[in-house]
């Protein structure tokens, strides 16, 4: 897997909210009732170039020689993943792991103790896998969710 990490820029944006789509409907069409996840597939109200301004938020872009392939969304002082989306075409390919990997590395240099995050059920086995641990009951964008953590052992 030959893979580039790096910040994303508001060029990046159109095309990063494809991938998220394309990854949603994916992910989620197998699930849900395409009631329950529509708007995220169609719906552009994420604050993607808000995020990749600012300071507190960053965004990470994963891509191979060719095309982004897939995006981290982060807050390393909180401590928080605010999602990861990976193109259909790639997944399960590493791209994902690779991207927590890098949350976790610049959360811990931050100075968070631990990691957190939404995750829906659709990417339980994703987190799990990855040394996350179920923490308690919550929503990740309308779908259903667990907050899920782990320890930033250093």
């Amino acid at each position: 897997m030959d893979v580039t990490v790096r910040a994303a820029e508001r060029g990046d944006v159109p095309g990063l909210r494809i991938l998220r789509s394309q990854a949603i409907e994916a992910s989620c069409s197998d699930v849900y009732d395409r009631d329950v996840y529509a708007d995220l597939v169609v719906g552009t109200d994420d604050p993607l170039e808000a995020w990749i301004d600012e300071d507190a938020t960053t965004v990470l872009v994963a891509e191979t020689p060719i095309t982004p392939v897939s995006y981290a969304v982060f807050s390393a002082d909180a401590g928080v993943v605010r999602g990861i989306f990976t193109s259909p075409e790639y997944e399960r390919e590493g791209f994902g792991t690779v991207l927590l990997q890098r949350i976790e590395a610049q959360m811990g240099q931050a100075g968070a103790q631990s990691v957190r995050a939404a995750v829906p059920t659709i990417a339980f086995e994703f987190f799990e896998a990855n040394g996350y641990e179920h923490s308690s009951a919550t929503e990740w964008r309308g779908l259903p969710a667990e907050t899920m953590t782990k320890s930033l052992d250093r």
